[in-house]
């Protein structure tokens, strides 16, 4: 997570995490990054990182201890964008932010990780709408808008899941973690040939499965099946 100085990025993190970082309206709250653990959708962690909040003209002898911090950056699989939109100036911060990226952290020939704008404190700015800036509109304080934004991560970081159908021979069952997450499951039958399961399964999870003996198939749901949502 980037953005400008108090764009509500720690206190962003302690929404999505259940974390405790410090959250203080002054320049530099946040000195070091800090990494915390958190859902994103069901079976599905990331690692989000605050980083130290942007401002303009930075000193010029602070400027290699701020890149420095914003190191990960360059290796994330996705950077969100906090945007503090009830500030009148949220556009020059806005730019200023993307524009020390590009000066300070990118370098010729870096491939840039896709970006996610968190339009951050529509509860101080109910005419936020209006604001001519792509993203999910949130209030990181107030949790608003905050399940949308997860989905919208989830989409960029995992797109590629997908419902399988997967027999698997008995002795291998219990080594796939990822046929026994009940966050992932959606049914198990016992049968001759080992277990049939119907699950959720990256690309990299379906090539694990299929490495040790395996079957999986797309799974085509029944016309007549019953919603997913009224089955337990």
């Amino acid at each position: 997570m980037v953005g400008y100085t108090n764009s509500g990025k720690s206190t962003l993190l302690n929404r999505l995490c259940d974390a405790d970082s410090l959250v203080e309206d002054k320049l530099f709250a946040t000195l070091d990054t800090v990494v915390r653990r958190g859902p994103l959708e069901p079976g599905r962690e990331a690692l989000f990182i605050d980083t130290v909040g942007f401002i303009r003209d930075l000193p010029h002898h602070l400027v290699p201890a701020f890149a420095a911090t914003l190191e990960a950056v360059r290796y994330a699989d996705l950077v969100v964008h906090v945007v503090d939109i009830a500030r009148p100036s949220w556009n020059e911060d806005y730019r200023s932010v993307l524009d020390t990226l590009e000066r300070e952290v990118f370098r010729e020939g870096d491939v840039r990780p896709p970006m996610l704008n968190a339009l951050n404190k529509i509860d101080l700015c109910p005419d936020s709408a209006e604001r001519d800036l792509p993203g999910v509109r949130i209030s990181a304080r107030d949790g608003d808008g905050v399940a949308d934004l997860l989905g919208a991560i989830a989409k960029i970081v995992c797109p590629a899941d997908e419902e399988v159908e997967v027999v698997v021979p008995y002795a291998v069952l219990g080594r796939l973690g990822s046929l026994r997450d009940p966050r992932r499951v959606r049914s198990l039958e016992y049968t001759d040939e080992g277990a049939r399961v119907r699950v959720l399964l990256s690309p990299a999870e379906r090539a694990e499965v299929e490495a040790s003996g395996g079957r999986v198939s797309a799974f085509a749901s029944s016309p007549a099946e019953e919603p997913r949502s009224r089955r337990p």
